[in-house]
């Protein structure tokens, strides 16, 4: 029922379940056009800064979407 509020250039605060205690900041630069049935979700694309090379394809993560742009 949110979908419509995640919008390209909202900013994120993405929390990696590998480093708990880090907050790395992102850009949301993609919302998919389709919804997946099985799962009722609809993919987005976050880029995120890498310091460090600590992020890695598959880790799981949580996402807080600001409220305003």
């Amino acid at each position: 029922q949110d979908i419509g509020l995640v919008t390209n250039g909202r900013k994120a605060q993405v929390r990696i379940n590998a480093y708990p205690d880090k907050w790395f900041e992102g850009v949301i630069t993609y919302v998919y056009p389709t919804l997946k049935a099985e799962t009722r979700t609809v993919p987005v694309r976050l880029e995120l800064a890498n310091p460090g090379g600590l992020l890695k394809p598959g880790m799981y993560a949580q996402v807080e979407l600001s409220s305003g742009n």
